[in-house]
């Protein structure tokens, strides 16, 4: 029988991402399941399952469940969203961030910051830990509004009454869509997978279908500032990669005691076997970040060509 995955979400809202994040990765592989944090207290910690939340939720999730069995499972906006607020948010605008708790828009704040370039003043509205007047007026004096697709997009709250009347008719809402990062994803397959062979070829599986989004974020990239956004998505995916290789050959099977963990050593077939896939994947990724290297200074060249100056 197969281990159910219960997701936990500080609301249904958040708990619906989450299921659809873990159906992205898994398929219909297992059974999935919808919970709420505050009921993980409810939970029978003895069942065949696997207990899933998000960072800021985890360390509640794992007072009442079995540690081996909950880990986190980390959600951030997709490439595309960066690329899309660098190209269509003014240098320095004021961003709003709409979430349901103030402790998720700050870190949604936080990965902004650390993605988009320009010295954008931030500002978090999160309808349940604020006073409805306060979200009402902030919302007022929004110019751009951002936060998860859950919370933001066609058909969310955002759109719902009191929040839409509040809202100015100049301004603009970009979404975001939210993936699970690639470090957090390769740490949660093993876990219901189990067998150390899966493991390794979904993890490959996995790359490749993120070396396929990287090649069309590289091809969507238009100014130095998007290139650089897209390098560094690469140079994530490659130490992602590498470290998920290591824990997959390394580590083995996920279920082993910890003591047998630290002393254990592949076998030289499985090895030989992987080795040479491994080094195929990796090479791919590095050529993805050697290409944008390429295009980024081919950017920089074409600025400062006399042809492209209009005061020599």
């Amino acid at each position: 029988m197969k281990p159910e995955l219960v997701v936990f979400g500080t609301s249904p809202l958040v708990s619906a991402e989450l299921h659809t994040a873990i159906r992205r990765l898994f398929g219909d592989t297992y059974p999935v399941r919808e919970s709420l944090t505050e009921d993980a207290a409810r939970e029978d910690p003895e069942k065949d399952a696997c207990w899933i939340a998000a960072p800021i939720q985890y360390p509640h999730v794992s007072r009442f469940l079995p540690k081996e069995k909950t880990f986190l499972l980390d959600m951030q906006p997709a490439a595309e969203f960066f690329l899309a607020m660098t190209a269509r948010v003014p240098e320095g605008a004021p961003i709003s961030v709409f979430n349901n708790r103030k402790a998720y828009a700050e870190r949604f704040i936080g990965q902004m910051k650390d993605r988009i370039r320009g010295n954008h003043p931030y500002t978090a509205i999160s309808y349940e830990d604020m006073p409805e007047e306060t979200v009402l007026s902030l919302l007022g004096k929004a110019r751009y509004i951002t936060g998860a697709s859950c919370f933001t997009g066609e058909g969310s709250i955002l759109c719902e009454s009191p929040y839409k009347e509040s809202l100015p008719k100049d301004v603009s809402i970009l979404p975001a869509s939210r993936v699970p990062t690639f470090d957090s994803s390769l740490r949660l397959i093993p876990r219901p997978l189990g067998q150390r062979q899966c493991h390794i070829k979904t993890i490959f599986s996995l790359a490749a279908r993120r070396e396929r989004e990287l090649k069309e974020l590289l091809r969507k990239a238009e100014s130095p500032d998007e290139k650089e956004i897209a390098r560094e998505e690469i140079a994530s995916a490659i130490q992602c990669f590498e470290r998920a290789c290591r824990i997959a050959l390394l580590e083995g099977a996920s279920r082993l005691p910890a003591k047998e963990k630290e002393t254990y050593k592949p076998p030289a077939k499985e090895l030989e076997e992987n080795a040479e896939l491994i080094k195929i994947i990796r090479g791919r990724l590095r050529q993805q970040a050697s290409a944008i290297e390429k295009a980024m200074q081919n950017a920089r060249e074409e600025a400062i060509s006399p042809d492209n100056n209009p005061h020599p």
